[in-house]
């Protein structure tokens, strides 16, 4: 059995919203996002193994993760996609993870990152993980559970919402 791959994108924009400062709610910054991509990473590593194909964002949040994780971090490759700043880097993300063979697609951002990433893997079995100025979808379990569930999904144990 080849060892699976689990796709991540994080969107360095989300929460970045003006709602958020109008509303006084809170932003996640680039750190938080950091944070809770390596709480992904190390739940992963603590089911069957797999690897990860990830968008390479612009502000550096996904390579910062792994660097947090440091060598206990599952095996990490990186999408090439062409770059505009907007919610197109993410469409073409997702494509490219789903065209590499993914099993599952985790997103770090708001309920329009999510949105973006389904439009462009429709198919996808979606993780999203709520770090936006909207999260009506996003999962707000604790990072390393939800990777631990997406591991054992991607492995066969069945994909079912957490």
């Amino acid at each position: 059995m080849t060892t699976p791959t689990i796709g991540l994108i994080v969107n360095p924009d989300s929460s970045k919203d003006i709602r958020r400062l109008l509303g006084l709610a809170r932003v996640v910054d680039a750190e938080e996002k950091a944070n809770l991509a390596a709480r992904f990473l190390v739940g992963l590593t603590a089911g069957p193994p797999t690897t990860v194909l990830a968008y390479d964002d612009p502000a550096g949040i996904t390579r910062r993760a792994v660097a947090l994780v440091g060598t206990t971090s599952p095996p990490v490759r990186y999408v090439d996609v062409p770059r505009d700043g907007t919610e197109n880097d993410t469409r073409r993300a997702a494509a490219a993870i789903a065209a590499a063979g993914a099993g599952a697609l985790a997103v770090v951002g708001g309920d329009g990152t999510a949105r973006a990433a389904v439009e462009g893997w429709p198919e996808a079995r979606l993780v999203p993980m709520a770090a936006g100025t909207n999260n009506a979808i996003g999962l707000t379990e604790e990072p390393t559970i939800v990777g631990l569930a997406t591991a054992q999904a991607v492995r066969g144990h069945g994909f079912r919402p957490l």
